[in-house]
């Protein structure tokens, strides 16, 4: 007679071995049976649960893909026990001479009193590990079973995602013993190229936009509403450190071998270095092995990371606000491929400039597929003898946009790049405007190298526009993707900014692949524009040159959209002279602006949208918890750079992209770089974003406070 004891133990004996076989196919690449008797021991499961329904557990390789969220459901936020830190960086090899120093220095014995023996320098031995580059993940098993797992969000609060890394075969749900009763551990959730390029694959045949990379679309994935589509993903997971205590394990290398053990996912065994003697050159030819290594890799490795062994010593040396002072990441630097130039581009900017875009055979360069790249302007592959079929060299500026940088060889069939003469959406003849203003009326004067499209009601350019206007760090209609845009131009439903406000739902449901609840989205996204504050609203309308800083300077010049209404033929040279006076706004922008304003078309759409904004975006915000503040934000966030650049602007603060002496605070998120570096030398107050969110909470409170006791403003702190 069967007893319900000896059920659950057949059951979870059952279990623990597939994962176990799953562990060996998928993992390590040593099947030990066929998979045949693979589906058998899964068909067996599957039978034992569907007679006994009481037996089925999360931990069940049947449950690997759970329930659909419902629409609007968003994930739990989970507050993390443990801070998730993240690494300082470096593109410099001479920086991880300075760590190591840094270590050493900390880790020195204290001076020996008069008479004593001196005490004996402690032997550090570093851990190198490669850098994945993918999202860093919580995973949290209680008696062995997997129990939560957890984004690292902003370091201090994550989402909880669990049901969709249950989908994740290399993150086990049963541990193999021994394990602890409760453990946390780290580690990297990534795709591979082979199912990125997949995943690309199937998304160009479907008309779908591209993704950048893997980690966008590993991160994507990652908060799916629906597991099944996780699952179809085929994310892979690394583990590389146990956040719980873990006294029995005296070096980070134990703990990786015990990881390895219990059944985690891990990388080939890390090098550990010696810093006593001259590991200069150890790090030299690690280094060189790893760059030639990382484009054999099936996944992204974009740097290396190294660690101090001894836990003992980690303890010792402690941790900064962000950052463990123990470790430190070396990124390698940008990739450069060849690929093959095959045709050119011409694409209209919302001021007018044609700018010539490369199209290329398709390459993968640091992770992502590349087939576009900037070719900056014509005089710039003037520059280069740049000619259509050329081999050319390719490369990210930044680590972020493709460019063309050479040409490596010249192919049999190349032929020559001729610039346009007219526009390629209007057919209006293009011009490179004279720069200043005293040349404006010479013969010669200096040229722009841009050409660019005078007509202000080029459909390109209308286009492109609007699609700056709804930006989110403008406009914020984020329901409002380029390519609905781009249907609201084409079919006459749009042709300037104002026009969005006329929209009605059946206007919207109307359109190609535009349900109700679309319609709704997009309906309401344009309802809560309206409340926007002046100078984003002057961002949003695209004056020429004018960026956000500039917008600021601009609205506290004009005030409200009354002031710029007030700009005539008659008053123009007083508001040049009197733009000119602000610090930052040159003789070429002032003029540009008054005659932006001075434009019929412009005045026409600026007193309809006069009417149509509320009275909150007629006006400049004064107040605000950050209000006289200069702030720069760096690193990777939870929440997009433009929203807290909004958040910000809308606390009364400025926004700024570089770090100086004027700076207030700079924000920092994960991999902040140079900056943060720049800002601790400069003594500039570091914020992480855990405590960016908590001033303005706290500005919030404040204000509220201030309006019931009649107080117009209190200090930041």
């Amino acid at each position: 007679m069967t007893t319900e004891n000896s059920l659950k133990t057949a059951h979870l004996e059952l279990c623990r071995e597939i994962e176990r076989h799953n562990r060996l196919y998928y993992g390590e690449f040593a099947p030990e049976i066929s998979d045949q008797a693979y589906d058998q021991l899964l068909k067996k499961l599957e039978q034992m649960e569907a007679e006994y329904p009481h037996l089925v557990a999360p931990y069940s390789p049947t449950q690997r893909v759970g329930t659909v969220r419902s629409e609007g459901e968003s994930f739990v936020k989970v507050a993390h026990e443990i801070p998730l830190l993240s690494l300082s960086n470096t593109y410099d090899i001479n920086d991880i001479n300075k760590f190591i120093q840094r270590i050493t220095r900390g880790l020195a014995p204290d001076p020996a009193p008069d008479g004593a023996t001196e005490a004996v320098a402690e032997k550090v031995e570093l851990v190198v590990e490669p850098k994945y580059d993918g999202i860093s993940i919580e995973l949290l098993y209680e008696e062995g079973v997997f129990v939560r797992a957890v984004t690292r969000g902003d370091g201090q609060v994550g989402d909880d995602i669990t049901a969709n890394v249950r989908t994740i075969r290399d993150v086990p749900s049963l541990l193999a013993a021994p394990f602890p009763p409760r453990l946390v551990v780290r580690g990297e959730i990534y795709l591979t190229f082979e199912n990125f390029e997949r995943l690309n694959t199937q998304r160009e045949v479907a008309g779908e936009l591209l993704f950048m990379n893997p980690r966008n679309a590993a991160g994507g994935a990652l908060h799916l509403k629906d597991p099944r589509e996780v699952a179809e993903r085929n994310l892979s997971c690394f583990v590389y450190d146990i956040l719980t205590t873990h006294e029995e394990y005296p070096f980070h290398v134990n703990v990786l071998s015990a990881m390895e053990a219990m059944g985690f996912m891990l990388e080939a065994h890390p090098v550990v270095i010696d810093t006593g003697g001259d590991c200069q050159p150890i790090i030299e030819a690690l280094l060189h092995d790893w760059e030639r290594r990382r484009n054999e890799l099936p996944y992204p490795v974009d740097g290396l990371v190294f660690k101090v062994n001894s836990l003992a010593q980690r303890a010792k040396l402690g941790t900064n606000v962000k950052d463990p002072k123990w470790g430190f990441a070396f990124k390698f630097a940008a990739d450069r491929l060849s690929t093959t130039l095959v045709d050119v581009e011409l694409q209209v900017g919302r001021t007018g400039a044609v700018t010539p875009v490369a199209i290329l055979e398709p390459v993968l360069l640091d992770g992502s597929r590349v087939s576009r790249a900037s070719l900056h302007n014509f005089e710039y592959i003037e520059k280069m003898g740049l000619m259509l079929g050329d081999l050319v060299m390719v490369e990210k500026a930044a680590e972020i946009i493709p460019q063309v940088v050479s040409v490596v060889n010249r192919g049999e069939d190349s032929r020559p790049i001729v610039p346009p003469t007219n526009c390629p959406e209007c057919q209006t003849p293009l011009i490179r405007r004279k720069l200043g203003v005293k040349e404006a009326a010479d013969e010669g004067g200096i040229l722009e190298k841009v050409l660019r499209c005078t007509n202000t009601r080029c459909p390109a350019r209308k286009e492109q526009e609007l699609i700056h206007f709804v930006k989110r760090e403008n406009m914020n209609m984020d329901a409002l993707g380029e390519k609905l845009v781009s249907q609201l131009v084409h079919t006459g439903l749009v042709g300037r900014p104002s026009d969005l406000y006329s929209l009605t739902f059946d206007d919207l449901c109307a359109l190609e692949r535009v349900g109700p609840k679309l319609a709704r989205k997009v309906l309401d996204s344009i309802r809560a524009s309206v409340s926007n504050p002046f100078p984003r609203v002057l961002g949003a309308l695209g004056i020429p040159g004018v960026g956000k800083s500039t917008a600021r300077l601009i609205a506290e010049y004009f005030g409200d959209m009354g002031g710029l209404m007030a700009v005539t033929d008659e008053t123009a040279q007083e508001h040049r002279l009197a733009l000119l006076e602000i610090k930052g706004i040159g003789e070429v922008l002032a003029s540009d602006v008054v005659d932006w304003l001075l434009d019929p078309v412009v005045r026409d759409e600026l007193s309809v949208l006069r009417r149509v904004l509320a009275p909150k975006s007629m006006m400049v915000a004064t107040g605000g918890s950050l209000a006289g503040q200069k702030l720069c934000v760096t690193g990777t966030l939870s929440r997009p750079r433009e929203e807290i650049h909004r958040l910000i602007e809308e606390a009364g603060g400025s926004v700024t992209t570089s770090v100086s002496k004027t700076l207030d605070f700079l924000v920092c998120g994960e991999k902040a770089g140079s900056k943060e570096r720049k800002a601790r030398d400069l003594g500039i107050q570091i914020l992480t974003e855990a405590q960016f969110n908590r001033l303005l909470a706290e500005g919030i409170e404040a204000q509220e406070e201030s309006t019931e006791s009649g107080e117009s403003q209190l200090p930041l702190f």
